[in-house]
């Protein structure tokens, strides 16, 4: 079997090659490893979002503007 669990240890075997590690080796092995923090990719992400948003909204109220603005004028001699 390639997993043996005994009750201090934990011993792997992959074909001739063999692993044993106390449980309190990965315990600090697993408090020791540093979590990857996403920082840029997040910041990028958000900036991303934020200018379509932008882009998305101003391109709303400008032919939102320019329904009002014809609207206005096909009411007057002049039209759009």
């Amino acid at each position: 079997m390639p997993l043996t669990i005994f009750s201090d240890k934990v011993r792997f075997r992959y074909k001739s090659k063999n692993w044993q590690y106390q449980f309190d080796e990965i315990k600090e092995l697993g408090l020791l490893k540093k979590k990857k923090k996403y920082f840029l990719e997040n910041g990028a992400f958000i900036a991303v979002t934020a200018a379509t948003y932008y882009c998305m909204l101003s391109s709303i109220l400008m032919d939102l503007y320019y329904v009002e603005t014809c609207n206005f004028v096909l009411f007057t001699p002049n039209s759009c």
